[in-house]
């Protein structure tokens, strides 16, 4: 029987952890670090926080969003290594990862798994070095995934708004044969509308990989 696994997903714009919704709406939520607590005693069984900042102004945090020592962090650098010090489950950190060298960085700040998105579309063989450095392991892909005109899923970038015109489906199996140790799939016309999740996409994705 397949055991239930609980792996809540944080996004982060501008230092401030928001909801999302259609990858277009953000609602400031406050502190990123605010929820780790809450979510150990909830023995959560992993933990992932994706940056969608696009200008990188990581520097804008107002100091009532949560009492931490020094202040909130701003930059993701500062955000992983205070969720990692709190942090008692797998923890998944991802957004602006160009670089083995970015990677790393995050790594030695406490994540135990990097996931990328843009720069695997734009440089496929990226996923292959990760892999090749860090292990399979620690490599994730996340995929947005948008229906068009005629139903079909397509991959899209640049925060939703570009269609790759590659299927999901497609696009999961290379990434797995380029080395990823597992995908995240979102899907953007369900992104924060609370209904569920898009069964046919999954499904797609299970049989390709």
């Amino acid at each position: 029987m397949l055991k239930n696994r609980l792996i809540p997903v944080l996004f982060l714009r501008n230092g401030y952890l928001v909801r999302s919704e259609g990858f277009t709406l953000h609602q400031n939520l406050g502190n990123p670090v605010a929820q780790v607590e809450r979510y150990n005693a909830w023995d959560v069984d992993e933990l992932i926080y994706i940056d969608i900042t696009r200008a990188g102004d990581h520097g804008n945090q107002r100091s009532d969003l949560g009492a931490i020592k020094g202040g909130p962090p701003k930059t993701p650098e500062e955000i992983i290594r205070v969720v990692a010090a709190k942090c008692f489950m797998p923890l998944t950190f991802g957004g602006g990862i160009r670089t083995l060298d970015e990677a790393r960085r995050r790594f030695e700040l406490g994540a135990d798994k990097v996931t990328i998105n843009r720069q695997a579309l734009r440089e496929p063989e990226f996923i292959t070095n990760l892999a090749r450095e860090f292990g399979s392991q620690a490599v994730v892909v996340s995929i947005d995934a948008r229906r068009v005109e005629d139903g079909d899923c397509k991959v899209f970038t640049e925060w939703g708004s570009l269609d790759t015109g590659l299927a999901p489906h497609s696009w999961a199996h290379e990434v797995q044969e380029r080395g990823a140790g597992e995908i995240l799939i979102n899907s953007i016309d369900r992104d924060g509308k609370a209904n569920g999740y898009d069964l046919e996409l999954v499904r797609s994705i299970v049989a390709a990989t």
